[in-house]
């Protein structure tokens, strides 16, 4: 995993402190645009469960369906 896309995704979970919502998952999907991350909203998701907590992926992925 790229160190300065799990710091980033770190530090945005963080600052949600338990809320994810609409606003958490924007700056989630401004990670997933940005060039110097070369990522997906899918890999974001799948680094969340994984590497940060088991669920908050499943959220986001959910949320982009809709």
């Amino acid at each position: 995993m790229n160190p300065q896309l799990k710091a980033e995704l770190v530090r945005l979970f963080k600052r949600a402190e338990g809320r994810y919502g609409p606003a958490f998952f924007h700056a989630l999907d401004e990670v997933a645009a940005c060039p110097a991350y070369r990522t997906t909203p899918g890999e974001i998701a799948e680094l969340l469960d994984t590497e940060i907590l088991d669920g908050v992926g499943q959220l986001y992925r959910k949320e982009r369906t809709k």
